[in-house]
């Protein structure tokens, strides 16, 4: 296989350290903080006092704790808690870090959001994203591309009180001890990340791309300021693939046709789609395709004629609503590249990999990785024509 690689270096001085904002949980009514040690607390802008656990929350932000000296201490606002032996703070026997910010929502709920050095928060994202035994060039490779979202993410974030979630809404971040291997990765590609046009690019990965590669102007909108998502190096080209032992590489689906129906009309009702009126699926086709032949968009045909329009996300996300009954994880669609073949009351749907399918594949990186190849030339397959940049010069 030929990798063509189409990364250019740019010069950077290093500079100073960046921080991002890790939701670690959201919209609490209460949570009760646990450490062995000493905890510094600052409540809005008062001064910084030393508690001991347990320190309760509640919603509206008030916290109750005691002192050294078994004084109750009360306060209200924003609180600030850092462990001043630099351990973690646990919640319910999760690890939140040894720094955490608690910030008041509307209502009486509260975020808890911990700041994370960039290459600790990238290393915990290799240790969230990746399986330990992968090749160190697949971990480098994730690490550039880890970087490169986050960092363009943290350019969206001004206005919000975080910069990222933990979870797949982002980035799954792994809050304990990174692993060596992630580690070492995130240290060797130190403040890496892809550039297009002089902006850095919000480089997307995904578990499995079946063997053909999606254009995120095909998922996501392009208008305004996501404009972002029209970049060429985005755009779903056709490149080598080496993902055949992802689990999910191919799979099929069987469903009842009106169960279908009635999850894709719920979907769009909520939405505001106009199948919200539509009748019994008949037939989807496959509308656009990106360049690598992954579909873009579908056409649901119904029993009376009628015709809709679907991105091809949409309608994944439509025929896995949860509405009326959720769906088990062995039941839902994994990715919206499928065809669809409906017969008599039941409908088939088969189809390749495993997520959105833009950017990275985890799986090919696998491959690529234990044959040989290096990071960079894997990132210049799945991002043709995007430059290697610093941090420190796009930001």
């Amino acid at each position: 296989m030929a990798i063509v690689v189409l990364l250019m270096p740019l010069h950077m001085e290093r500079g100073e350290a960046v921080s991002v904002r890790v939701r670690v949980a959201e919209a609490r009514s209460a949570m009760v903080v646990e450490h062995l040690g000493p905890i510094a607390a600052r409540v809005g802008r008062a001064r910084e006092v030393m508690l001991v656990a347990p320190i309760e929350i509640r919603g509206g932000l008030e916290m109750v704790a005691r002192d050294a000296s078994g004084r109750e201490v009360r306060g209200r606002g924003p609180i600030e808690f850092r462990s001043v032996m630099g351990s973690t703070l646990r919640s319910d026997g999760r690890v939140l870090g040894a720094e955490i910010v608690c910030v008041w929502r509307e209502g009486e709920v509260f975020d808890v959001v911990r700041p994370v050095e960039l290459e600790r928060y990238v290393a915990g994202v290799l240790g969230g994203e990746l399986f330990g035994h992968w090749a160190d060039a697949c971990f480098e490779a994730q690490a550039i591309c880890a970087r490169s979202y986050v960092v363009h993410e943290m350019g969206r974030a001004i206005e919000r009180h975080y910069d990222v979630n933990d979870d797949q809404r982002h980035q799954v971040f792994a809050g304990g001890e990174p692993l060596e291997k992630a580690t070492r990765a995130a240290e060797r590609t130190r403040g890496l990340v892809l550039t297009w046009e002089g902006d850095v690019l919000r480089s997307y990965f995904a578990s499995a791309c079946g063997g053909r590669a999606a254009s995120a102007a095909m998922v996501w909108p392009t208008r305004g300021r996501l404009a972002f998502n029209a970049a060429e190096p985005l755009g779903g080209h056709s490149r080598a693939h080496a993902c055949d032992d992802a689990p999910l590489y191919r799979w099929s689906r069987r469903r009842g046709r009106q169960e279908v129906s009635n999850r894709v009309r719920a979907w769009a009702a909520a939405v505001g789609h106009a199948a919200r009126g539509m009748g019994s699926i008949v037939r989807v086709e496959i509308d656009e395709v990106s360049p690598s032949g992954r579909p873009g968009t579908y056409v649901v045909v119904d029993d009376r004629h009628g015709r809709y329009r679907f991105l091809a996300d949409d309608l994944r996300v439509a025929m896995n609503d949860g509405r009326p009954m959720p769906l088990s994880a062995a039941d839902r669609l994994p990715s919206n590249d499928f065809e669809v073949e409906v017969l008599g009351d039941r409908v088939t749907i088969r189809g390749r990999g495993f997520g959105h399918g833009v950017g990275l594949c985890q799986y090919c990186a696998a491959q690529w990785a234990r044959e040989g190849y290096s990071a960079l030339d894997m990132l210049g397959a799945f991002f043709a024509g995007a430059r290697l940049g610093r941090v420190e010069d796009v930001r």
